[in-house]
């Protein structure tokens, strides 16, 4: 499929521009905070250059202790169904806010009420953190009424990693599983011996392959990184519901979503993986302005609309 013209010139200033920049960038806890206040500042400006809908409404909730927003798409949203979303942002940055052009269309697509939370990050926090926070919202979900069987959970790179690391601990603490999980270009392997930080290094439009090691080297600090408890890549998957995979070849994740989608096939789960050409990473969250992004979005929502139906 050839790329929208939109699409080649993200491209090119993500890989000549922001690329570059990251090769010298150290990763350490004021990094790390720093990027988060730039990146918020990014989101509100980007929100008010690209408005939601006006049938979009943002309410503000406390899931279980954990903040978030629902994000809700006119008045025939389903009330007894929820979308638990999960952002990305290499578990210390980014926010609800700065997913909203995602989570209001999934919304919109879906007719299904987004509960987009907003865990505990690094480095104040830990993974461990992240993870108990995903496993109380989705406790105070079941709480409301809301049923198992009527609930999906979905999220972005470590978004889609924690998407995997909470599927496995609500199996371990006997507690019924979603319908179904999606990943979008998941973050799920802390190894740094992923072949495709090597084989996309040139590829990859949006991270080099240093900032990638020494972020999961960060992460993965006094720990086995293979551990699936922070590498959900590695875990065993037997019992885990439906699981759709969408990432872009040119990714330095990709072998994140295959080596995923490869341990949940070998322990029987149904597993659909879409795979886009020379995108950049969770290109839907692109959609203001890439054509490819919205119909990535009504492919995740297909797969969502498929399982709570």
């Amino acid at each position: 499929m050839m790329l929208s013209g939109n699409a080649r010139r993200l491209n090119f200033f993500l890989k000549y521009v922001i690329k570059p920049l990251q090769a010298v960038m150290p990763m350490n806890s004021g990094v790390m905070r720093g990027l988060r206040k730039a990146t918020e500042a990014g989101s509100k400006l980007r929100n008010q250059l690209a408005p939601m809908p006006r049938t979009v409404s943002v309410q503000n909730v406390d899931a279980g202790g954990v903040s978030g927003e629902w994000v809700i798409d006119g008045e025939g949203a389903h009330p007894d169904k929820a979308i638990l979303y999960l952002h990305g942002g290499g578990y210390f940055f980014c926010s609800p806010a700065t997913h909203r052009p995602l989570t209001w269309r999934l919304a919109r697509e879906t007719q299904t009420r987004v509960l987009s939370l907003d865990y505990r990050m690094v480095p104040e926090h830990t993974i461990d953190d992240c993870c108990e926070d995903a496993v109380s919202a989705y406790r105070w979900l079941l709480d409301q009424g809301v049923a198992a069987g009527s609930i999906v959970i979905g999220g972005d790179s470590a978004g889609g990693g924690l998407t995997l690391l909470t599927l496995l601990a609500l199996r371990d603490r006997d507690i019924a599983l979603p319908a179904a999980a999606f990943c979008l270009s998941p973050f799920a392997d802390m190894s740094q011996n992923s072949p495709t930080l090597v084989s996309n290094a040139a590829s990859s439009h949006m991270f080099h392959p240093r900032t990638i090691k020494r972020v999961e080297a960060y992460l993965s600090a006094g720990r086995d990184p293979y551990d699936s408890a922070i590498s959900p890549a590695f875990g065993d998957y037997k019992g885990l519901p439906p699981l759709f995979i969408q990432v872009a070849d040119s990714e330095l994740l990709f072998n994140d979503s295959v080596q995923t989608a490869e341990n949940a096939q070998k322990a029987g789960v149904s597993v659909e993986m879409k795979i886009w050409h020379n995108l950049p990473h969770v290109f839907t969250l692109f959609s203001d302005i890439l054509p490819e992004g919205k119909k990535g979005i009504r492919e995740i929502a297909v797969f969502v609309n498929r399982h709570l139906s």
